[in-house]
């Protein structure tokens, strides 16, 4: 999104009562820049993680959710979004690289979905045996996953026939 930067005036800075807002850079009563907020970076994320679900404005959501891990490069939901949006995308080996560092920073939790993201990626790139092993790491986390379920019986149907002579 153009000028999104952590400078982007959001909230208010303290001012002398009866002052006007003025825009950043305008003074001490005008609005001060954004710190690193962890709300700031929420939000940032799950805007980016809802279009990536919807499949809409993800150059934007890409975006968004690169500056909410750069605000917090170990919250493992963000980085998992940030391995999402590039899925969406179609930057598979980005994706992956991203969805390995959310499962490993969520350790030693584990997100049936986060594992669902990984396989699917593997797919993606071709990586079989390590995305069965994480779709069926997902379905362990909870069996009744629905898109895990889809996503190996595809990968299943893409497995060469066996030669019969």
């Amino acid at each position: 999104m153009p000028g999104l930067t952590l400078g982007m005036p959001m909230t208010p800075a303290p001012r002398r009562p009866g002052a006007t807002p003025t825009p950043a850079g305008g003074g001490a009563e005008g609005f001060g820049p954004v710190l690193p907020d962890p709300l700031f970076a929420l939000v940032l994320n799950n805007i980016a993680y809802v279009n990536s679900l919807v499949k809409r404005n993800l150059p934007e959501a890409l975006q968004m959710v690169t500056v909410a891990v750069q605000l917090q490069p170990t919250q493992p939901a963000y980085v998992d979004s940030l391995g999402w949006v590039e899925y969406q995308l179609g930057k598979y080996s980005d994706a992956a690289f991203h969805l390995e560092q959310a499962v490993r920073l969520y350790l030693p939790q584990e997100s049936a979905e986060m594992y669902y993201h990984l396989g699917s990626a593997y797919a993606r790139l071709g990586k079989k045996p390590d995305a069965r092993w994480a779709l069926h790491r997902a379905l362990e986390l909870d069996p009744s996953y629905l898109e895990a379920q889809d996503e190996l019986r595809t990968l299943s149907q893409d497995l060469p026939r066996p030669s019969l002579t």
